[in-house]
């Protein structure tokens, strides 16, 4: 990647007021983490084409993983005027007014990005997940069911969809989550660690050990793993 960075300089010195040539080079700069130089190209790309929303888009990203989230909520707002129907800006749009801390705003902005793209199960993440911020966790609980019905092979949802259950006390819909979220990822350590836990609390506890071994031999460098698995097989031994 770093010679394809190179020719792109080359032809950018050949070709200074291409916008092409600065809007890659920026997004190679991006997928190398160079963010300043990225965010200077694609700011150079959008001052030479000012109506390109994409551009304008990937400028605001750049801003946003760089958190200056105002500026990055800036470029979507410029963008959004040439791309109103864009989903995807919209959500970006919603994640930097969380960000900020308008909560409300996030949400109505993340019910627009559903609206324009209902089949796409990140739109749904993302809404619940400000709703959660907001306190609404019936309403989370609803979005992840919806995005799930969306894309049921998801392992975040699932993991998210628990969180929520687990955090509304419904341990059974809390473990079903989880156990599908072990199966969607089999060498994953974290749903074992986390059902191990769930179980624990409803009083299974030989079901919890067989979870924290899971984990622990999974991850045995994790301490926590390895903490919670001795513990609980210290207290059944007395």
């Amino acid at each position: 990647m770093k010679e394809a960075v190179e020719v792109y300089r080359q032809l950018i010195g050949l070709e200074p007021n291409k916008a092409k040539f600065h809007e890659t080079l920026a997004d190679l700069l991006s997928s190398l983490n160079e963010l300043d130089q990225a965010t200077a190209e694609h700011r150079e790309a959008v001052r030479l084409e000012p109506d390109n929303g994409y551009t304008r888009n990937k400028l605001g990203c750049d801003l946003f993983r760089k958190q200056d989230f105002q500026g990055a909520l800036d470029e979507y707002l410029r963008a959004l005027t040439q791309l109103p129907g864009d989903a995807a800006i919209q959500s970006n749009l919603a994640d930097a007014l969380l960000k900020l801390g308008h909560v409300d705003s996030a949400i109505a902005a993340y019910r627009k990005s559903v609206g324009l793209d209902p089949r796409e199960p990140y739109h749904h993440n993302r809404l619940a997940f400000a709703l959660h911020a907001k306190g609404d966790l019936e309403a989370a609980t609803a979005e992840l069911r919806e995005a799930l019905r969306r894309d049921a092979n998801l392992p975040a949802l699932h993991a998210n969809l628990a969180n929520a259950l687990g955090l509304n006390e419904d341990l059974n819909g809390a473990i079903e989550h989880y156990r599908e979220w072990a199966r969607l990822e089999p060498n994953g350590p974290a749903p074992h660690s986390f059902l191990g836990t769930v179980l624990e609390t409803k009083g299974d506890r030989h079901g919890a050990l067989q979870e924290f071994l899971q984990a622990y031999t999974l991850d045995p460098a994790n301490p926590q793993y390895r903490e919670d698995y001795q513990r609980l097989l210290k207290e059944l031994r007395q």
